[in-house]
C-alpha cells in the first residue's frame, strides 16, 4: 500500500460495526426509557435543568396509554431491538434478511411515534423533554442504522462481485 493511501474496511468488518450499532443504541435508548419509567411510576421530578420542562411532559396524560406509562412501552422496545440487534451479529446471511426487515420496522414505529409524541409536546403541552427527545434521536439512528443494514455495500475485494446486498442477505447478489 502506498504512503498517502486509505486502507479500505473490509466489507464484512464494515458490516459488522454497522450491525453492532443496533444493540448498542438500543442499550442507551432502555437507559432513558427505564428513567424515565422510574421517575413517571414514583411520580418524581425528572432531571431536565434549563432545557426544558420534563416534569409537564412526563405527568401529562400523554405520557401513559391505560395507565403503563409510554416510557415503559418504549423500554420493552428498545430491549426488543437489542436482542434482535445481538440476533443479527450471530445469525446465518439468510436469517439476518428477516431480522434486518424486523429491527427496520420496529425501528420505523418507534420512529413514527416518537414523531407524534414530538408533535404534542411542541403543539399541545408546549414543553420539551430532553430525555424524549433523547430517546427520539436514538430510534431515529436506529432506523437509519436498520436502513443500511439493507442497503448495498460496495466490494472492493477483488472476488468479482461488485456489490451485495448489506448484512441483511445470503440471498440477492449484484454484478
Amino acid at each position: 500500500m502506498e504512503s498517502g493511501q486509505v486502507q479500505e474496511i473490509p466489507r464484512v468488518r464494515r458490516m459488522r460495526i454497522v450491525g453492532a450499532a443496533v444493540p448498542l443504541l438500543a442499550v442507551i435508548g432502555m437507559g432513558i426509557s427505564a428513567y424515565l419509567t422510574y421517575v413517571h411510576l414514583e411520580n418524581l421530578v425528572p432531571i431536565c435543568g434549563e432545557l426544558g420542562d420534563c416534569e409537564v411532559v412526563n405527568s401529562s396524560v400523554y405520557s401513559a396509554i391505560n395507565g403503563i406509562p409510554v416510557a415503559a412501552i418504549g423500554f420493552l422496545g428498545y430491549a426488543v431491538l437489542f436482542v434482535l440487534g445481538l440476533f443479527n451479529l450471530r445469525r446465518e446471511r439468510t436469517c439476518r434478511s428477516t431480522i434486518s426487515l424486523a429491527i427496520l420496522g420496529l425501528s420505523l414505529g418507534g420512529v413514527l411515534y416518537s414523531a407524534y409524541l414530538t408533535y404534542i409536546e411542541l403543539f399541545v403541552l408546549n414543553a420539551i423533554c430532553v430525555w424524549c427527545v433523547g430517546s427520539a434521536v436514538t430510534i431515529t439512528i436506529i432506523f437509519g442504522v436498520s436502513i443500511s443494514l439493507l442497503r448495498p455495500f460496495e466490494d472492493h475485494s477483488g472476488d468479482g462481485d461488485s456489490t451485495e446486498f448489506g448484512v441483511a442477505s445470503g440471498e440477492w447478489r449484484g454484478d
